[in-house]
């Protein structure tokens, strides 16, 4: 689980980078304002631009990141906690349905209330 939580962040990283670093690069590249050699806020190379901004958007993706994998964290740990306090009566059908393996709400908790005999 924690490899494919890490994964997913890894990909999220470099998605946000991605796409910030296309849509600054069709910026420079589009805008007359920037496009018009003429002008004097015309850039004659996007490329140093768009490496800065590739950068910047990679820390500010791994910050954003960082709290979304801290709540994925989160989320699984409130959701064990449940399942082992209370057999998952609190959780959420959705929820229950995702991470699997659990039985309906009812029928665990008339499981957990039925004594075990001891041999």
């Amino acid at each position: 689980m924690q490899l494919t939580s890490t994964i997913f962040v890894y990909l999220g990283k470099l998605m946000i980078m991605a796409c910030s670093t296309a849509l600054g690069y069709a910026i420079l590249t589009q805008v007359p304002t920037f496009k018009d050699q003429t002008e004097s806020t015309a850039v004659a190379n996007p490329f140093i631009p768009c490496i800065l901004i590739a950068v910047f958007t990679y820390f500010i993706a791994s910050m954003f990141m960082s709290v979304y994998s801290q709540t994925i964290e989160t989320v699984l740990m409130c959701f064990i906690h449940d399942k082992e306090a209370t057999g998952g009566a609190n959780t959420d059908a959705k929820l229950r349905s995702t991470v699997g393996g659990m039985k309906d709400k009812d029928s665990t908790i008339q499981a957990r209330s039925t004594p075990v005999a001891l041999a």
